[in-house]
């Protein structure tokens, strides 16, 4: 690529001016941002297409939760739990707390959808969801829940 000579003069010049070069040091983030660097064009390639199916995923996703769709609902799950294999994944590699703690947060996302939203007649599933937004919409809802006296009495 044409643009690695002039980036690595840029990233030798930033390193010599933050003291010096960090040979030893293999989280210092000029190393980091050299390693990003030379990534090859076929990596790119790959994680750009990955990318792009994410973004197709969450488009329709965004638009079907704003319109409460259900379909959206479990859409939110498949993208949720699609990454649950590659976090496993990255924990046989090597372990981290940070690792550890976004498994469990994902794995209790999935969880709270499940059992929230009614996904897969969990609770009843879509009919009791139904039943449950049918309850607390309307005026009954609104006459049910607002406190007596503050309604001025009918002359």
């Amino acid at each position: 690529m044409r643009l690695h000579a002039p980036l690595y003069r840029v990233l030798t010049d930033i390193q010599g001016g933050l003291g010096g070069p960090a040979r030893n040091s293999q989280h210092a983030p000029i190393n980091a941002l050299q390693r990003l660097l030379s990534i090859q064009e076929g990596t790119l390639i790959k994680v750009g297409v990955l990318v792009a199916a994410y973004a197709l995923l969450e488009g329709p996703e965004a638009v079907g939760l704003w319109l409460q769709r259900r379909w959206a609902e479990y859409l939110t799950l498949i993208a949720t739990s699609a990454l649950l294999p590659l976090e496993i994944y990255e924990l046989t590699q090597r372990l981290s707390p940070l690792k550890i703690f976004t498994l469990i947060i994902n794995l209790a996302i999935v969880v709270y959808l499940l059992l929230a939203k009614r996904l897969f007649g969990i609770r009843g599933g879509a009919k009791a969801e139904a039943d449950e937004r049918q309850h607390d919409t309307g005026w009954s809802a609104l006459e049910r829940n607002t406190p007596t006296g503050l309604v001025p009495a009918p002359n």
